[in-house]
């Protein structure tokens, strides 16, 4: 099953206002690729006159729902939730690509 590419944020400033965050994957090296990038820009270019649908999912919900389909252990849920950032409102998701 192919499953939606994670391509930005929605975040809040400090100041209350929301902005998106187009960002580059960080791959496990810890460098900076990007490959997210470059398939939002393609996306964007094939989509033509037919459009280009994007998720938006609160990452809370994102894992809760993970969880529920047996991804992520019970006992690690709590710790995943405490790691996303307090600005951080929805991720932004490219849908699965027809190979």
């Amino acid at each position: 099953m192919a499953s939606w590419t994670q391509v930005g944020t929605i975040r809040k400033s400090d100041e209350g206002r929301l902005y998106i965050k187009f960002h580059a994957n960080k791959e496990k090296g810890g460098n900076y690729s990007a490959k997210n990038l470059k398939e939002l820009a393609s996306a964007i270019e094939s989509a033509g006159q037919k459009g280009l649908s994007l998720q938006i999912e609160k990452p809370q919900d994102k894992i809760m729902r993970l969880a529920e389909l047996g991804f992520i252990d019970e006992d690690k849920i709590e710790s995943r939730l405490e790691q996303i950032p307090e600005y951080i409102k929805y991720e932004i998701s490219l849908p699965p690509q027809n190979d």
